[in-house]
């Protein structure tokens, strides 16, 4: 990205930025899991030591069901959502910037609509 874009740089700016949180987010969300999953384990079993690893990958799933640990694909975590840079841009361009408090999808489905209302193409990310 060139000065002359200052958009651009912003954008791969908000890209690491958003890298960076997410990855020392997940750091603190595994050490929370951690911390919760020895809980139980003493809890159930009396011993931080639990020699049954089928029981302790029971319990760390029952706790990541529950919401603790990092987002994954594959679980039940948080949600997290990211839009591609041409989207994003797209959305700056056309002055449909998202809004004080508003949700990612609260956000894509007023876009939706007034790209549905003006009759114009949605693009590939709502589509």
């Amino acid at each position: 990205p060139s000065p002359s874009h200052p958009e651009k740089v912003i954008a791969v700016l908000l890209d690491e930025l958003v890298a960076e949180v997410a990855e020392v987010r997940d750091k603190v969300d595994e050490g929370e899991l951690q911390k919760e999953l020895e809980k139980l384990v003493i809890a159930r079993s009396g011993s931080p030591l639990l020699e049954d690893t089928g029981t302790r990958e029971a319990a760390e799933l029952e706790l990541r069901a529950d919401g603790y640990g990092a987002a994954r694909g594959d679980d039940d975590g948080p949600q997290v959502y990211s839009l591609p840079l041409n989207e994003l841009q797209r959305r700056m361009a056309d002055g449909e910037g998202t809004r004080q408090g508003e949700a990612q999808m609260e956000w894509d489905q007023r876009v939706m609509r007034d790209r549905l209302a003006r009759g114009v193409p949605l693009g590939d990310y709502l589509q």
